[in-house]
């Protein structure tokens, strides 16, 4: 008789509580004693099949916007970019890393890339180094300048903070894993994100790409394309700060549900 409430939720058509036969899933969903929501499509849903809910938004968007004002200092993605700007590849596979590096040809002079594979097994990484060759080097052998074009982060922890460092982001799992990985740490900083195809489970995907901030792409092709446009200052920088301004507008969702868990005491 412990009282539980549903923090986020984020339901979608195709879920098995909408089924006609899924009359024991639904009687889940009635041992919540409150449901909270992300968005109307979620809240609209659950009232097709006679629940009501709070639509209190994401805590995800409270949650970067911590963690970005208390993102390291990292010295040596300040050496590695020197004058340079960044592509920051986040949580990537082995489908984005060979977009990637097909991407890498367009890259200008004055551009490079820093990519962080979700796996750091030295199988992947061994992979990874075989894929760009020469033009890459990994963070632990990172001691100098150098003219390497990639630099591949071969521990774990940093990438919330690498970010910072960014004009682009590219986030892995769209094309191998049947959904991306957090788009909203870039996007906290500004970033304009590119994924594969396999976005459509996320909220915040589906309105960043309806606003313009995100790039689904399909083939390495789209991805070279995508990235070489996004590589314009004057593209890219007006989006910058409408993307910041986009996150933050989302918070206070956390503090809505706290409400919420107080009065249902």
């Amino acid at each position: 008789k412990v009282k539980t409430i549903l923090v986020s939720g984020a339901f979608r058509k195709d879920q098995i509580f909408f089924k006609w036969y899924a009359s024991f899933f639904r009687k889940m969903l009635g041992r919540f004693e409150v449901l909270t929501v992300q968005d109307e499509v979620s809240q609209e849903l659950l009232l097709t099949i006679g629940f009501s809910s709070k639509l209190t938004g994401d805590t995800r968007y409270d949650r970067v916007v911590a963690i970005a004002a208390q993102a390291d200092i990292l010295p040596k993605i300040e050496l590695f970019k020197g004058e340079n700007k960044l592509v920051i590849a986040g949580s990537t596979w082995l489908g984005d890393e060979q977009a990637l590096k097909a991407s890498l040809e367009i890259f200008p002079e004055n551009w490079k890339l820093i990519l962080a594979p979700h796996e750091i097994n030295s199988g992947h990484l061994h992979s990874i180094k075989n894929l760009f060759g020469k033009d890459c080097i990994s963070y632990s052998e990172f001691e100098r300048s150098t003219d390497a074009k990639v630099l591949i982060i071969d521990n774990i922890g940093m990438l919330s903070s690498l970010y910072r460092y960014g004009e682009i982001a590219c986030i892995g799992g769209g094309f191998d894993q049947g959904g991306i990985h957090n788009i909203l740490e870039p996007a906290v900083f500004g970033l304009p994100v590119i994924f594969g195809p396999a976005f459509e489970k996320f909220s915040e995907a589906r309105e960043m790409v309806a606003a313009g901030f995100a790039f689904p792409v399909n083939d390495a092709e789209s991805y070279s394309r995508t990235i070489k446009k996004l590589m314009v200052d004057g593209l890219r920088e007006p989006l910058q700060g409408q993307i910041k301004q986009f996150v933050l507008s989302k918070t206070g969702a956390t503090q809505k549900i706290l409400k919420l868990i107080e009065h249902a005491k």
